[in-house]
This record gives C-alpha cells, sequence and structure tokens, in this order.
C-alpha cells in the first residue's frame, strides 16, 4: 500500500500504454483476420512523483527499503477514465535512477514507469451504459450528490 505520508504519481502526458494484443494474419484473397492473443495484457504508465525536499528522504527510504530497490508489487491511487482508483503496480523503471532537483532546490522530480492491470468497466456496466441515456444518468447521479451534500 502507498503511505499517504508520499506524493501519489501523476501521470506523465496523461499516457496510457496498452501493450499490443492483436495478431493480425494475411489472408490469401487479401483481407486480414483480427484476434487478440490474450485475455489481459498489461498497461505501462509513465508516472512522475514530485516531493518537497523534506520528503524526498523518505520517498528514497521507502523505495528502496519497503519496495526493496522498486522490484516489490504495491497499490497506488492513478487517475484513470473511470475515475481515481487504487490499482496493483510494480515499476518498470526504478524511479531513483532519475532524481532531479527543481530551481529553487526546494522540490524533487522522480521519474518512472509504472506496470498495471488497466481497470475497465465490467461487461455488464457497459451494456447497460449503452442501453441508457448518459446524460440523464449523469442528470439524477448530480442530484443525489446535491442531496447528500444538503
Amino acid at each position: 500500500m502507498w503511505p499517504s505520508e508520499l506524493p501519489t504519481p501523476q501521470r506523465d502526458e496523461f499516457a496510457l500504454q496498452q501493450r499490443p494484443n492483436l495478431a493480425v494474419t494475411p489472408m490469401d484473397s487479401g483481407y486480414t483476420r483480427t484476434r487478440a492473443k490474450f485475455r489481459s495484457v498489461p498497461t505501462h504508465v509513465p508516472v512522475i512523483y514530485r516531493c518537497e525536499a523534506s520528503r524526498a528522504a523518505l520517498f528514497e527510504g521507502f523505495i528502496t527499503h519497503t519496495l526493496k530497490g522498486a522490484t516489490l508489487t504495491f497499490t497506488t491511487p492513478l487517475l484513470f477514465p473511470s475515475g481515481m482508483q487504487r490499482v496493483s503496480a510494480k515499476f518498470l523503471t526504478n524511479p531513483l535512477e532519475q532524481a532531479k532537483l527543481l530551481a529553487g532546490g526546494q522540490w524533487w522530480e522522480y521519474r518512472a514507469t509504472l506496470e498495471i492491470d488497466r481497470p475497465v468497466l465490467s461487461q455488464d456496466d457497459t451494456q447497460f451504459l449503452l442501453d441508457n441515456d448518459i446524460s440523464s444518468l449523469n442528470g439524477v447521479i448530480d442530484s443525489i450528490k446535491e442531496a447528500l451534500i444538503r
């Protein structure tokens, strides 16, 4: 679990890079046959961590000791089209390899790439949203939120 005392990862340029999953076979007719190779493939996410200088040592200690040099899997919050979600992740690159002191000397920046299983809507949820008017559902959700705030 990612500690609340450390910064959450910010996606670099909002990139989600799903690994290739299609097998395309040329046919004698000139057409191609396309099929999925696997049911699920990992997604790579370039991220940036920005720490105040006072927390940079804690960040580096967590990566080095708790995550055993960035080799262990951990749970972290990330933003997706479906909203902020906690996902299981592992580092493909160690953030300590790209540490940079930012102008003014008050902040450190660390860059890394995470490998995650990308969360997507279930088949039932997708079908429900396709069968219903999403804009009217958003209106109902907004009304419920307003009622809960009052």
